[in-house]
């Protein structure tokens, strides 16, 4: 025991070094894992942000493309239009930076990685460096069958309106006096250098029947909007950001921008909506009569339940405890994501791709016909797919996920780890 007690012989310098240098080798490959964790961070969100911008930039020309009345090409990658209100836009590239010129707003620098820009006819193809195809934008051309006098158009497939309201830059604030819009211009605020009209306070906005159009760029509505027998038209977004209704009884809503309803309780009824995009969020809920057609996006998050005959778009994101129903047929033209508690049922459901997420005991997904996806499917966590016929090219489950197919199921490549499983008319499938 005294030994062990007076043993006190200490540290050498070699046995020093390699502590030392064991060390730094540990704190070294912590700094450089810590490094290089900040500069994947970096790169992954300056992507997002490059990848938000061009989504942006594409979907602000398709619209304005879509809706042109003229388009032609003016010279090597340079493309002229002519919208709706008779304004002039044109594009064009130079030096790899995509410049949109307007006449009442001067140029600005979209993006910088453009290649190519050209028209064929009613056919726009902008190419981007490093990618292999043009993205592709077509004006919206509709077939129209006349009587004798009556002259062809090349407007949108909305109604005729009876009534128009201006909130322009360079403009002044015009509205209808023979109408019950009139009544509200107290109410009403006119922005015209942003080109925004917002309702201020009154507890309803209650027009006379008959279609209204809102030329403005943003038609801001924080309170009760009613219009008895008509439609709601707007060449810009309709936003909502408070707990309000909008009731559009026997018509629509036709928006040639953003359907953005981002914060509180709101509440919409109408026949149908058509828009460039669709974004909800809080807990705003949806009563649509008969479809929803969306031009490029559809964002649903957090409480929301959206009701509708048939819904359209190109791609569908639902997230964090929404509620989707769609009586007859959701079809994506590319992706379609559902993560969280988020639910969708719907008689028919196709796309390019569908991603599936959920925690065990939640069902993320409640499909209840057929399910017909181009590419991949892929189901993870606790989630689960239940559908009569499932046709797809690629599936995959991970963790618990599930698909139950209650009578066709066909796919040439199927993935499955963890427990997840497959049945098939109420039998395990195996490979």
């Amino acid at each position: 025991m005294k030994r062990l007690i007076n043993n006190q012989r200490g540290v050498t310098l070699i046995e020093l070094l390699a502590a030392l240098t064991l060390i730094s080798l540990v704190f070294g490959g912590i700094t450089y894992v810590a490094i290089q964790q900040n500069q994947a961070q970096q790169t992954f969100q300056q992507a997002s942000i490059d990848r938000t911008i061009l989504q942006a930039t594409v979907a602000e020309m398709k619209r304005h493309i879509e809706n042109a009345k003229e388009l032609k090409e003016k010279g090597n990658n340079k493309i002229e239009l002519t919208t709706a209100e008779g304004d002039i836009i044109t594009y064009e590239i130079t030096d790899g930076t995509l410049i949109e010129n307007r006449e009442l707003d001067g140029k600005r620098e979209l993006l910088h990685n453009a290649e190519l820009l050209e028209t064929n006819g009613s056919i726009v193809d902008l190419k981007l460096q490093g990618e292999e195809k043009p993205i592709q934008m077509s004006q919206r051309k509709m077939v129209v069958v006349m009587a004798r006098g009556e002259e062809e158009t090349n407007e949108p497939s909305i109604p005729k309106h009876d009534f128009l309201i201006i909130c322009r830059k360079g403009q002044p604030f015009t509205y209808p006096e023979e109408s019950d819009f009139a009544k509200f211009k107290n109410q009403m605020d006119c922005d015209k250098e942003n080109s925004t009209l917002s309702t201020k306070w009154h507890e309803q906005f209650h027009f006379s029947d008959g279609t209204y159009k809102i030329d403005t760029e943003n038609f801001n509505v924080s309170h009760n909007l009613r219009i008895s027998k008509g439609s709601l038209i707007t060449t810009g977004s309709l936003i909502t950001r408070t707990s309000r209704n909008v009731e559009i009884n026997n018509g629509g809503i036709y928006l040639l921008g953003d359907f953005d309803s981002t914060g509180g309780t709101n509440r919409f009824k109408t026949n149908e909506i058509i828009a460039d995009n669709l974004f909800l969020s809080s807990d705003p809920i949806l009563d649509i009569k008969n479809d929803i057609k969306i031009n490029y996006e559809i964002h649903v998050k957090g409480n929301v339940s959206l009701s509708a005959e048939n819904i359209t778009g190109d791609y569908l994101t639902l997230t964090n405890g929404s509620i989707v129903n769609i009586i007859g047929n959701t079809s994506l033209n590319n992706g379609i994501s559902i993560t969280g508690n988020a639910k969708l049922n719907t008689h028919n459901l196709s796309g390019q791709n569908l991603l599936i997420n959920g925690s065990s005991g939640v069902n993320s997904s409640e499909i209840a016909n057929l399910v017909d996806i181009e590419n991949k499917i892929e189901i993870n966590g606790g989630a689960f797919l239940n559908t009569k016929i499932l046709s797809t090219d690629t599936i995959k489950l991970t963790g618990s996920s599930r698909a139950i197919i209650n009578q066709e199921f066909k796919a040439n490549k199927v993935t499955l780890t963890g427990t997840s499983r497959i049945i098939v008319n109420g039998k395990e499938w195996a490979q």
